[in-house]
């Protein structure tokens, strides 16, 4: 049985960072994952990422947004930074 392919939404700003930064290889296992799913938006509101985390049922909001980690869900959505998403996959 295979297992739900996960949704992720993250944030584009926090891509860029890490883009730019040594960590940049650790998107390498996200954007080339067949279990995983990546929802992208850049939007300066924060309530457009949340609406999109509702609307797609996304599992994850990864984010370095200090407002929106402060809410760490939104209905079904955990809302965490790069890092917790890398440790809570490997």
């Amino acid at each position: 049985m295979l297992e739900k392919r996960l949704k992720i939404i993250l944030d584009t700003n926090n891509l860029i960072s890490f883009l730019i930064s040594k960590q940049f290889q650790r998107f390498d296992k996200l954007l080339f994952s067949s279990d995983i799913q990546l929802i992208f938006s850049q939007d300066p509101k924060d309530n457009f990422l949340l609406a999109l985390a509702i609307d797609s049922d996304a599992d994850f909001l990864v984010t370095g947004d200090q407002d929106l980690l402060s809410l760490k869900t939104i209905e079904n959505t955990v809302i965490i930074t790069l890092n917790q998403l890398d440790d809570k996959l490997h």
